[in-house]
C-alpha cells in the first residue's frame, strides 16, 4: 500500500511536489494534484490511471467552461455553494482557477453572504471534513490533534470557536465554514498556497438550544465552557500551534464573541503572530472606504463626524482606526475621539450611562453627555457627515435617517456593513433613492447597480477580502511577527489609493472585484515595504525585487505536466508506481 500523500508547493516558480511514494490512483484522490479528465493520455499510461477517468482530454479552459454551465444550472445560492465544495474537494487546482476568473460572480458564494446560510445549514450539506476540528476535551492534547494534520508545511490558520457568526450569532461546530471560506480566499484572492493553510473549529459547546435540539448537529452537544478552562484551552492552543509550526505560522481569530475577542487580541498580539478579522480587518476596509470617500465629498478627514450604530468588534475597531488616521493629521487623540459618536443596543454612549453604564473598549468613546435612547435622535443632535452601521440590526438606517443625512450633508456617507444581505442596515435601493443620489454609499455584502434620475450607480462592497489575504501573504512572505494596527491603516491608504477617478464617477469607493488578486498583490508589496522601513520584517535579506519575490510564490493554478519530457523523474520508476 502506497504511502498518503501530503502536499505540493511551487517555490521560485517550479513545483515542488512534496509526496512521498504515491500510485496514480492516490493522485487521482489528491486534490492539490487531481486534474480529472486534464491528464494526457501519456500521464495516464505512466500514473497507471489509464481507464480510471473517461477516455476524452479536456483542457483547463474547458474544465472551467463545464463547471460554469454546471454553476449556472442551479437556482439557489447554497446549492451553488455545494457544488463548489465539491470541486474545491477533489480538483482544487480548476476550482481556484473558476473562482480567480470569475470572482464577482464566486465571491457572493463561496463568502458572503452564502457562507452564513451554509452555516446555519452545515450538518444538513457536510459531505467531506475539511480542517481540523479540536474540542474542550482534548485540552492537554491539542498537539497531539494538530500532527493528525499531515501538511507540516503550514503557514497560516484561520481559527473560529463559531460563538458569533457573521450577524447569526452562535453557530457553535457549523462556524466551520467561515475558516474554510476565509482561507479560500487567501488563496483565490491572493495566491497563497493552498496547502500552507489551515481551518481550525475549537468546540467548546455551544448555547444555541436549537442546534443541541438539532439531530443533524455535528458538534458538542452541550453549553459553552466558558472561565479559566476556556481561557486555558485557548493558552495552549496558542502554544501548540508555534510548537507545531514554528513562530512565524500566522493565527488569524475569526467570529469569536465579543467578550472575549478584545481581550485574545490584547493578549496575544505581542507574542504571537496574529490578528482578528473582525476588528482589524473591517476596520481596515472601512477605513479606506472612507479615505476614498473623501475623494467625493472633498472635505478633509477631521472635519467628518461619524456616528456608529452599533459599539462591538467591528465598530470598536474601525472607530479606533479612524482615530489613528485623524491623529497623524496632527489633532490629538482626544480630538478625534470627540467625532466619534456610538450608539449600542441601549442607546448613546455616555459616561455613567444609567442603563447599565458603559464597560471594555466601550469606555474609550463613552461620551460627557445626556444619554439620548434612539438612533435617529444622535443624528439629529448631531448633524453627522457619516453613518456606519455594524451592529447586524437589518433596517436601523431607516428612511427618515437617510432623509435626515442629505438634508444635512451635501454628499453624505452611508456605511451598511453588516452581514449577511439580511442583516444590512439598508440597502443600495433605499440609500440611493431617499438621497436622490447624494449618498456615498458602500455596504458589506454585494448590492446590484441602482438608477436614480438616470445615473447608475455600482455599490462598494466594504469586504474585508480586500484586506486579509494581501496582509496574510505579505506576512507570511517578509516573516511579520507581530501584526500592529500600523499595519491595518497602511493597508487602509493602499487599498483607498487604488480607487481611481473612474471608479469614483460610478460610485465605487473599493477597486472593482474583478481586479482583487492584483489588489491583493499590490497591497502585499506596499505592505512589505513598509514592514521593511518600520523593521517589522524578520526575512532577510531583503528582496530588491519584491514583485517579482511575490509572483514567484503566488499559487500557479495551470495545471502541471507528469510527463518524463517536462517532469524529472527519480531513477528507478515504473509507469505505475510513482515517487513524486
Amino acid at each position: 500500500m502506497a504511502e498518503k500523500s501530503s502536499s505540493a508547493a511551487t517555490v521560485g516558480g517550479v513545483d515542488k511536489i512534496a509526496h512521498p511514494r504515491v500510485r496514480g490512483v492516490d493522485i487521482l484522490r489528491d486534490p492539490l494534484l487531481n486534474k480529472e479528465m486534464g491528464f494526457t493520455l501519456r500521464e495516464r499510461q505512466i500514473l497507471g490511471i489509464h481507464g480510471l477517468v473517461p477516455p476524452a482530454i479536456r483542457t483547463q479552459e474547458e474544465q472551467s467552461h463545464n463547471v460554469l454551465l454546471n454553476f449556472n444550472r442551479w437556482d439557489n445560492d447554497l446549492d451553488k455553494y455545494i457544488y463548489l465544495m465539491g470541486l474545491q474537494d477533489r480538483n482544487e487546482k480548476l476550482f481556484y482557477r473558476v473562482v480567480t476568473d470569475n470572482v464577482e460572480k464566486m465571491m457572493p458564494i463561496i463568502y458572503t453572504p452564502t457562507v452564513g446560510q451554509a452555516c446555519l445549514k452545515y450538518g444538513l450539506i457536510f459531505r467531506k471534513p475539511r480542517g481540523l476540528y479540536i474540542t474542550i476535551y482534548d485540552k492537554g492534547h491539542i498537539f497531539d490533534i494538530l500532527c493528525n494534520w499531515t501538511i507540516d508545511d503550514v503557514k497560516a490558520i484561520v481559527v473560529t470557536d463559531g460563538e458569533r457568526i457573521l450577524g447569526l450569532g452562535d453557530l457553535g461546530c457549523y462556524g466551520m465554514g467561515i475558516p474554510v471560506g476565509k482561507l479560500s480566499l487567501y488563496t483565490a484572492l491572493a495566491g497563497i498556497q493552498p496547502h500552507q493553510c489551515l481551518p481550525i473549529l475549537l468546540d467548546v459547546g455551544t448555547n444555541n438550544k436549537a442546534l443541541l435540539d438539532d439531530p443533524l448537529y455535528t458538534g458538542l452537544r452541550q453549553p459553552r465552557v466558558q472561565g479559566k478552562e476556556y481561557d486555558d484551552f485557548i493558552d495552549e492552543f496558542m502554544m501548540a500551534c508555534v510548537k507545531r509550526y514554528s513562530k512565524e505560522v500566522l493565527v488569524q481569530f475569526e467570529d469569536f464573541g465579543n467578550h472575549n475577542a478584545f481581550r485574545f487580541l490584547e493578549k496575544y498580539r505581542n507574542d504571537y503572530c496574529t490578528f482578528n478579522d473582525d476588528i482589524q480587518g473591517t476596520a481596515a476596509v472601512a477605513v479606506a472606504g472612507i479615505l476614498a470617500s473623501l475623494k467625493i465629498t472633498k472635505r478633509p478627514l477631521i472635519d467628518n463626524v461619524f456616528v456608529f450604530q452599533g459599539a462591538g468588534e467591528a465598530s470598536i475597531g474601525i472607530a479606533s482606526l479612524l482615530v489613528m488616521a485623524m491623529a497623524e493629521t496632527g489633532i490629538s487623540e482626544s480630538e478625534a475621539i470627540k467625532r466619534v459618536w456610538m450608539v449600542d443596543s441601549r442607546g448613546l454612549i455616555v459616561k455613567n450611562r444609567p442603563s447599565g453604564g458603559v464597560t471594555g473598549p466601550k469606555v474609550r468613546f463613552a461620551r460627557d453627555h445626556a444619554p439620548i435612547d434612539k438612533l435617529i435622535d444622535v443624528i439629529k443632535k448631531v448633524k453627522p457627515t457619516a453613518i456606519i452601521g455594524a451592529a447586524a440590526v437589518a433596517g436601523a438606517f431607516t428612511e427618515e435617517i437617510l432623509t435626515l443625512m442629505a438634508n444635512n450633508n451635501e454628499r453624505p456617507i452611508v456605511f451598511a456593513l453588516s452581514n449577511p444581505t439580511s442583516k444590512a442596515e439598508c440597502t443600495a435601493e433605499q440609500a440611493y433613492n431617499v438621497t436622490k443620489g447624494k449618498c456615498v454609499f458602500a455596504s458589506g455584502s454585494p448590492f446590484p447597480p441602482v438608477t436614480v434620475n438616470g445615473k447608475t450607480f455600482h455599490p462598494g462592497q466594504g469586504n474585508n477580502a480586500y484586506i486579509f489575504p494581501g496582509i496574510a501573504l505579505a506576512t507570511i512572505l517578509c516573516d511579520i511577527r507581530s501584526i500592529t494596527d500600523d499595519v491595518f491603516l497602511e493597508s487602509a491608504k493602499l487599498l483607498a489609493d487604488m480607487v481611481d477617478d473612474k471608479n469614483l464617477a460610478m460610485g465605487l469607493v473599493y477597486p472593482p472585484l474583478s481586479r482583487i488578486l492584483q489588489v491583493s498583490t499590490d497591497l502585499a508589496i506596499g505592505l512589505m515595504k513598509f514592514a521593511y522601513k518600520h523593521q517589522l520584517a524578520y526575512h532577510y535579506p531583503e528582496p530588491e525585487e519584491k514583485r517579482k519575490f511575490v509572483e514567484s510564490y503566488q499559487y500557479d493554478m495551470t495545471y502541471k505536466s507528469f510527463e518524463p519530457a517536462t517532469y524529472d523523474w527519480p531513477d528507478g520508476l515504473n509507469s505505475t508506481e510513482c515517487k513524486i
